[in-house]
């Protein structure tokens, strides 16, 4: 699951009107309730989340106010977002906490598209870019239905639980898929009164693709590279009906990272990007134990130059690197992106803003590929 924005219950409780709480808590299937003062008092509701008798219920709650609240930062845009695709009207004065509440209430599909959209662009994990050409992609009921069956039967085989949720929407031409499925069960010990015991539970994980048929490109947000292959190979066999499709992606390189080592990456930059910083790299050295190194710095660069470690760009094969860039974009102050880079095909530059300017420049110096 995703790390979640600081939830303020003194700030959702003000921006959010009692009635909708109210709604809220009748939706759910527990028995103790809050009701009257503490759905207008944060000290109150934060007394009823802190029952020991409430706490199966409270943990429940508080991940639904925090999904809330994370599409209240960040997020606002994807909020706003799904509110046009479904065209649902609103009131452009309300507070980001009511249009989030109201949504997750009334209209759970569009909720679910701007929690998709908040994975995959306001969550800092790295993607596994592939290039992948579908004309015309159909993304069928029963295509969904077997690709669903497939994962949910492959994570069942690593014991990682028999259930999953598949959401799928299109947006702007793009297919996105989000894959809600479980992890390996853990055993924690806690308190029940005055009694340790111990409660075993299942982590849920939420995973993404997104094809992007106007660049080519599926982007695979999963935490394992196992499970990323496996979703690149049932989304060819499944979702576009050519299981050739996968075999073909993974020997595509989307990245490389030669122009770096060679000397011939230019850090000067032009255009919207002023300069470019390097930051962090990893080598792997040459040697019978494969040793693999880290070395960050304001300027990797100029502290190899003066001999820091007494390595060099050339001593191994750069495997990652991590760059900051500096964007004078037009019309605005200046920004400062930073991202890594790993070849074949992971990037954490997906998410960010002004994305398209940095690849356009990484494609003319020869680090994106095409």
């Amino acid at each position: 699951m995703p790390r979640h924005r600081n939830l303020s219950l003194k700030t959702l409780i003000k921006a959010v009107p009692w009635d909708l709480f109210q709604r809220y808590f009748d939706q759910l299937e527990i028995e103790q309730k809050p009701s009257g003062w503490a759905l207008i008092n944060a000290q109150a509701m934060e007394t009823f989340l802190d029952a020991p008798e409430n706490a199966e219920a409270a943990g429940r709650i508080t991940e639904d106010f925090k999904r809330i609240n994370d599409l209240c930062g960040s997020g606002m845009g994807n909020l706003v977002r799904a509110y046009r695709k479904y065209s649902i009207a609103f009131d452009h004065q309300a507070p980001a906490q009511e249009l989030a509440m109201r949504l997750y209430l009334d209209h759970r599909e569009p909720f679910e598209f701007a929690w998709s959209l908040y994975l995959f662009y306001g969550c800092p994990s790295k993607l596994s870019r592939h290039y992948v050409t579908i004309p015309d992609l159909a993304v069928s009921d029963d295509r969904l239905g077997q690709f669903k069956a497939s994962v949910q039967g492959w994570f069942a085989d690593l014991a990682k639980g028999s259930v999953c949720q598949v959401h799928s929407f299109q947006d702007d031409g793009e297919t996105i898929i989000r894959v809600s499925r479980g992890s390996y069960l853990r055993t924690v010990a806690c308190w029940e009164g005055e009694d340790m015991t111990f409660k075993t539970y299942r982590p849920a994980s939420e995973d993404l693709l997104v094809h992007n048929p106007a660049t080519s490109t599926l982007s695979i947000k999963a935490s394992i590279e196992k499970e990323r292959e496996e979703y690149l190979r049932l989304f060819a066999v499944h979702i576009a009906e050519d299981a050739s499709i996968a075999d073909t992606a993974k020997r595509e390189r989307v990245f490389s990272l030669s122009p770096v080592q060679k000397g011939t990456f230019d850090y000067g930059g032009h255009g919207a990007v002023s300069r470019v910083d390097l930051t962090k790299i990893r080598l792997k050295l040459r040697g019978p134990t494969n040793p693999i190194v880290d070395i960050g710095a304001d300027d990797v660069r100029q502290a190899l130059d003066d001999g820091a470690w007494g390595l060099s760009l050339r001593s191994g094969e750069l495997v990652m690197a991590r760059f900051r860039f500096h964007l004078r974009p037009q019309g605005e102050g200046p920004k400062r992106v930073t991202f890594d880079i790993e070849p074949p095909a992971r990037t954490d530059l997906t998410q960010k803003r002004y994305a398209d300017i940095i690849e356009s420049y990484l494609r003319e110096q020869g680090v994106k590929l095409r």
